[in-house]
This record gives structure tokens, C-alpha cells and sequence, in this order.
């Protein structure tokens, strides 16, 4: 179907096919164009932010982070990408920050996996360990988890140190593909991605074009 060219919804749809697809510079026009036509939208500053973010660009994403939360300031999603950004320059305080507002404005699969990635920086893998136990068993009670929910606990318990878990969780995120292939790149899993559980899951992952 043609591009309804005045819906920013339109073109945020289209700039996420996009960017799971690999053709990033696109996206990134098509997200501008959205945020032309609707400049109030935090989902699509955060889109645009992974695509820094997941490249290793830390510093460059934040600037769309911050403006997606000043544009929405009960954005929670928005709280937990910015926490694990911070995290990755190095402002373990404002990540901690970051990671209790999201624990008031969002669910627990990514308030409370931000925080525990919190908690692991700062040294206290126990305490973060207990915050996602019981995430943790009703995940891998699952035959299939949504993407989002999937990475973000299995970030969460790399950075615990808990591979094998993590791995567990990843390997039940459905549906396989480029969706998956792109949350893939998520910093948080970087512990993982030497091991060959997760290069197999990556590979059934991958587009054809990628």
C-alpha cells in the first residue's frame, strides 16, 4: 500500500521497517519526517536514540532520550532505555535516577530489569539477582516471550553474571526474525555474544538482506 505521506504514525511504521531491515540512514529520514509532522511523539525520539544507542554511539543517543522524557515525563520505557544508556557513559547516578522513575510509570519486565542492571554496576549482583528472580521463573515457565520483555531480562541477567539463564530467555523470544535480529545489538547482551547459543539465535534471527 502507498505511504500516507501526512500521518506520522505512517512514517514511523515505515522508518521501523527500515530500521530492522538495516537501512538505518533511511529510518532515520523517515523518523525526522514523523517527528516533523507530529514533533510530540517520545516513541519515535526513542527509536531514533537506538539507532545510536545499539550502534555504540552512547552520548549521541541521549540527547533524543532526554527529549523524549521532557516531551512525556511518565514515558517509562523511555526511563529504561535512558537508564541502560547512561550506564554505558558511565553515570551510574543518573542511571539509578532513571531507573526508579521507570519503576513508577512502567511494568516490571523493563523497570525492574533497568534497575537491576543498576544494581549490578554498583556491585550488589545479589540484590539485583533477587529484584528479577521472580521475572526470572515465570519467563523460563514460558514457552515464548515478547522481544522487548526477552532482551531487556536477559540484559538484565548477564549483567548479573547468569548466562545460562539469560541465554534461556532469549531463546524463547518469538518471533524469530528481523525484529529480534536488531534488539539483538542491545549493549546490555554484549557478555553473551560470543557464545554459540546466542550466534545460533542470532543467525535463525537474521534477514536475508542482513
Amino acid at each position: 500500500p502507498a505511504l500516507d505521506r501526512g500521518n506520522a504514525e505512517a512514517w514511523h511504521q515505515y522508518g521501523w521497517m527500515l530500521y530492522v531491515s538495516g537501512a538505518d540512514s533511511g529510518a532515520i529520514a523517515a523518523y525526522h519526517e514523523a517527528l516533523r509532522l507530529e514533533p510530540q511523539r517520545p516513541f519515535t525520539l526513542v527509536q531514533m536514540a537506538s539507532i545510536d544507542f545499539y550502534k555504540g554511539r552512547h552520548a549521541e543517543a541521549m540527547p533524543w532520550l532526554d527529549s523524549a522524557v521532557v516531551i512525556d515525563p511518565s514515558f517509562g520505557f523511555g526511563y529504561a532505555i535512558r537508564a541502560m544508556a547512561r550506564l554505558q557513559t558511565g553515570d551510574v547516578a543518573g542511571a539509578r535516577a532513571d531507573a526508579e522513575a521507570a519503576q513508577r510509570h512502567t511494568e516490571p519486565a523493563y523497570a525492574e530489569t533497568a534497575y537491576a542492571m543498576v544494581q549490578a554496576r554498583l556491585g550488589d549482583t545479589v540484590g539485583a539477582r533477587t529484584r528479577i528472580a521472580g521475572l526470572t521463573t515465570s519467563a523460563l515457565r514460558r514457552e515464548t516471550l515478547p522481544v522487548e520483555e526477552s532482551v531487556f531480562l536477559a540484559g538484565a541477567l548477564a549483567a548479573t553474571g547468569d548466562r545460562d539463564r539469560a541465554l534461556g530467555v532469549l531463546e524463547r523470544a518469538r518471533p524469530r526474525g528481523a525484529h529480534l535480529f536488531t534488539d539483538l545489538q542491545l549493549p546490555a547482551l554484549d557478555a553473551l555474544r560470543l557464545h554459540p547459543r546466542f550466534q545460533q539465535l542470532a543467525a535463525e534471527s537474521r534477514p536475508a538482506a542482513r
